[in-house]
């Protein structure tokens, strides 16, 4: 909104290229790391007995890591990247706030407008805050339970399919605080067919005078 004619026109470039590359090599060291399986499984069945019956010879379970100091590095990554996740959103955040303020004090403008701006502004931070709260709450629990080591698939699937909604949360939310999103969905989803009223047109009649019936 506010990138043009500054340095983060092409800075952002740098900014793109240094995030995709941290995604790339956060999995750099497990991949390099993986273990004997036969081994790990056996240890990991001695730690979580009740994850056996997941293994079957068509299924069988693949161990990352089973480790301890392995798994140490890897929930250290975890947090990292957590962090870096939430300081870039909060920066980001702060920083659309100051250059919408700084905007609205420059501008003459209506209390209407001003007002649309507001709701348009808490409608940015509602899109924003509510995907990114369901993306890290998880990860965080994820990461807690982990160093307690009391995680279980079960609850890393839960906490998956809780993240997964993170899209279409921010989906709803878009279409529920922004007008011209309601409109078109109204139009696509709830569209009405009304027939146009005919109008029969009668000739000069035996009186002279042209009759009009509607129908």
């Amino acid at each position: 909104m506010f990138a043009d004619h500054t340095w983060w026109s092409w800075g952002r470039v740098f900014f793109y290229l240094i995030n995709y590359s941290l995604a790339l090599l956060y999995f750099v060291p497990t991949v390099i790391q993986i273990p004997d399986q036969t081994v790990a499984r056996l240890a990991i069945f001695e730690l979580y007995p009740q994850v056996r019956h997941f293994d079957t010879p068509e299924h069988e379970i693949f161990v990352v890591a089973y480790d301890m100091e392995v798994r140490e590095y890897i929930g250290y990554r975890q947090l990292i990247s957590l962090g870096v996740i939430i300081i870039q959103g909060l920066a980001f955040l702060i920083i659309l706030h100051c250059n919408i303020s700084m905007s609205t004090r420059n501008m003459t403008i209506s209390k209407t407008t001003l007002k649309m701006q507001r709701m348009f502004l808490n409608a940015v931070y509602m899109q924003i805050a509510i995907p990114a709260i369901i993306m890290i709450v998880p990860q965080i629990i994820l990461n807690v339970l982990g160093y307690l080591y009391m995680n279980s698939p079960e609850m890393n699937s839960l906490a998956y399919m809780f993240m997964s909604i993170h899209g279409a949360s921010a989906s709803v939310i878009m279409l529920y605080f922004h007008a011209p999103y309601q409109e078109f969905c109204a139009k696509l989803f709830c569209r009405r067919f009304h027939s146009k009223p005919k109008i029969e047109v009668n000739f000069l009649n035996s009186s002279g005078t042209e009759g009009i019936t509607p129908l």
